[in-house]
């Protein structure tokens, strides 16, 4: 099943309510939340929850106001769980240490075939980018 919620003005008080629904689901197999305001707290809470999902593949995030903490807290449950292949986080505000974090996650998985990155606002200069 695909579930996409492309811009249902989700925020902070719906990602809590879908995370719980999230951490039971056995039939969501592509997540769509893109061009919602759920900021970084919010993808941390989504994070979580993913932890405990082991049926969604895709996640689109592109346009959700996060930086690199929500990025870091993806980056953990992504580290933690083999599932998410297809990884789309485009048209945020990602930073240098957001990519540190994701790319540290990556290379220690490797289970990440598709990433979509485009326009956030890092830089390649750092070592981490050797893992993308």
């Amino acid at each position: 099943i695909i579930l996409d919620l492309t811009g249902s003005e989700i925020g902070l008080k719906g990602v809590k309510a879908l995370a719980e629904v999230l951490k039971l689901n056995k039939s969501v197999t592509v997540l769509n939340l893109s061009y919602n305001p759920i900021t970084d707290a919010g993808l941390e809470i989504l994070a979580k929850a993913l932890s405990f999902n082991e049926t969604i593949t895709t996640l689109a995030v592109e346009s959700i106001e996060i930086g690199d903490a929500g990025v870091r807290a993806l980056a953990e449950t992504l580290r933690n769980s083999g599932v998410i292949t297809h990884l789309t986080l485009g048209h945020n505000h990602i930073r240098s240490m957001g990519i540190v974090a994701l790319s540290n996650s990556m290379a220690e998985t490797r289970n990440i075939v598709k990433l979509s990155l485009a326009f956030n606002s890092f830089t390649l200069e750092s070592r981490a980018a050797e893992n993308l």
